[in-house]
């Protein structure tokens, strides 16, 4: 906090004797105020302005003058006054008796002068100058009001005059109420170098929590309360530095929050945290302290912890493998004795498993692959592993269609509590599956729903057989499906399928569309015919990269008779009477195919 003081008010009166008051900064001012009227030659006022100061800093403290010169000089320089005022130890204002004698002509408004002081100690050297400035002097019996006290600005002269910066060491310290303190600093000069012997002042920014024993020096007190305070370092020719004192209040106990007397199975850790708070002398909670966690068995995480805003410092217990009653003490430093600790404690019971539980669930997987390592893992009622648990378990599919299985090894050992499974697999396509996991004793654990999707396609099969028919006629609509190599229909399949002869009893030739483009993992082939006559046809479907289909046989029969020829006999001549060759004639479809049992 700064704040300004006059530091010096001079007031005077003209006559046939000078009547001059002169008052130190921070003395109490006794001498009459705004001028002094007295019968005389004429009369003026005076206040001079000192530097301001930190605080209640008084000048006289640190700058101890014991003379005042005081000069007049009339316009043309001349000195009208030139005297040295003597100004005892101690004392409040000096009076001053002098002949001022005013130019002949002097008019009702005075006559002006050019006043300077000069403040001067034991060794006589001037450690204060002020002026000059003008001032006026009314002379006897003038109508004119007395002129305001004229503002003479005094500037500190004396040693350390040419510093420009103050620097304080240390920056910063941490002090317990009630504990001192000391700061130094210094008066530097323009190129960093100290000045020694300058005065310095200094102050605090809030004196009901940091005091200083004397303006003059850093030593002081930390009075109480916490938290930071600035402090201030001030040289006469204005510069200031600062620095924090930080009151850290001492620490009175150590309070149990809460996490005592908690019951758990052996091995783990404690449902809910472990929760102390370390207080001050003041009352208050204290941030910022470490507080040490030392369990007589099991562990703690962390061991350390440092309090919050609060006060607060927590952490969590994991109870040794044997059961019965343990304890924990929690301690922070700065307190000895029994406020300065405080001790937890807690019940370790063996834990008994009750189900089984899925650690982990299936992911969506396809058809046939591995469902991943699996872990079924048997625990007690509040859902913590028992790894002490004997036995096997069991998996197997729930709620799946009759044609799903579940491949792969389905029973595992418990090993800590844990049965691993890591090569099963479903063959069947699926969205709802479930695994059930079994043992004796225990109640069954259900895994998360998961799905099993199409595999890549392996193989092609006709879904949809031939049938027999007539040469040349299209024969009934035929499907080719394309499937995984777990029998899944693979819809995602949309490569090109092709037909072509198998077995081809009658020569034939296959007609048609014989290769469509697959959507969704089929093919359907509706406009195919055969040209010949045969019985056992079989047709095969092929696609790059996957394995051939084929139907079953069947025949193709003749068409509608459409032509009568001689097969044999024609053009014969003979006697009459005589018996010619046997005469054949055949009977053919469109396609040249012959027609039987036709009349």
């Amino acid at each position: 906090m700064i704040t300004s003081r006059t530091g010096l008010r001079l007031a005077a009166a003209a006559m046939g004797a000078l009547g001059l008051s002169l008052l130190s900064c921070g003395r109490e001012v006794t001498a009459p105020q705004g001028g002094v009227h007295l019968a005389g030659r004429g009369m003026f006022s005076v206040e001079p302005q000192f530097p301001r100061l930190i605080g209640s800093a008084s000048l006289t403290e640190a700058v101890n003058f014991q003379r005042v010169r005081v000069v007049l000089r009339r316009p043309d320089g001349s000195i009208a006054l030139d005297t040295m005022i003597a100004f005892p130890p101690g004392a409040d204002s000096v009076a001053l008796a002098a002949d001022v004698i005013l130019a002949a002509g002097t008019g009702n408004s005075g006559e002006n002068f050019r006043l300077s002081l000069g403040y001067v100690n034991a060794a006589g050297d001037t450690v204060f100058k002020g002026g000059p400035v003008d001032v006026t002097i009314l002379p006897r019996g003038s109508s004119a009001s007395p002129p305001p006290p004229v503002q003479i600005p005094v500037v500190y002269s004396g040693t350390g005059a040419s510093a420009t910066s103050v620097r304080i060491a240390p920056r910063s310290l941490n002090v317990f109420p009630g504990d001192p303190f000391q700061f130094t600093a210094q008066a530097l000069d323009v190129g960093g170098r100290a000045i020694a012997g300058t005065p310095i002042f200094w102050a605090s920014a809030d004196p009901s929590k940091v005091a200083f024993n004397s303006n003059l020096g850093g030593d002081g007190v930390g009075v109480g309360g916490r938290g930071a305070v600035r402090i201030f370092a001030q040289l006469l020719t204005g510069q200031v530095d600062t620095a924090t004192v930080t009151l850290v209040p001492r620490v009175q106990r150590l309070e149990m929050v809460s996490g005592d007397l908690q019951v758990s199975a052996t091995g783990r850790t404690l449902p809910n945290p472990l929760v102390v708070r370390v207080v001050a002398t003041d009352g208050l909670p204290i941030s910022g302290l470490t507080v040490t966690f030392a369990p007589a068995a099991g562990s703690v995480a962390p061991a350390t912890a440092v309090t919050d805003a609060a006060g607060l410092a927590s952490t969590r217990w994991t109870l040794p493998l044997t059961d019965g009653s343990v304890a924990l003490v929690a301690s922070v430093a700065g307190v000895t004795g029994a406020a300065g600790q405080v001790t937890f404690g807690a019940q370790s019971t063996v834990p008994r498993a009750t189900r089984l539980a899925f650690e982990n669930s299936p992911p969506t997987t396809v058809a046939g692959t591995s469902l991943g390592t699996l872990r079924v893992s048997a625990k007690d009622s509040t859902g913590v592993l028992v790894p002490g648990t004997a036995g096997t378990v069991t998996v197997a599919l729930s709620g799946a269609p009759e044609a799903a299985r579940l491949a792969g090894t389905k029973t595992a050992a418990f090993i800590d509590g844990v049965a691993t499974f890591g090569d099963l697999s479903v063959n069947l396509v699926g969205s709802e599956y479930t695994l059930v996991a079994t043992t004796s004793a225990l109640t069954q654990g259900t895994s998360a729903p998961f799905a099993i999707t199409e595999g890549p396609a392996s193989y092609l099969l006709f879904t949809t057989q031939a049938a027999s028919g007539v040469a040349g006629r299209p024969l009934a609509s035929m499907t080719v499906t394309a499937f995984d190599a777990q029998g899944n229909v693979a819809t995602l399949f949309r490569g090109d399928v092709a037909l072509r002869m198998n077995v081809n009893p009658g020569a034939g030739t296959l007609g048609g569309t014989v290769t469509r483009v697959a959507s969704n993992g089929r093919a359907v082939f509706d406009d195919l015919t055969v040209d010949r006559v045969g019985i056992g046809y079989t047709l095969a479907a092929t696609a790059t990269g996957l394995a051939n289909g084929g139907t079953i046989p069947f025949d193709i029969a003749s068409g509608a008779a459409r032509r009568l020829q001689i097969a044999s006999g024609g053009g014969q001549s003979a006697p009459p009477g005589t018996t010619l060759d046997t005469i054949m004639v055949a009977l053919s479809d469109s396609l040249g195919n012959a027609v039987v049992g036709t009349p």
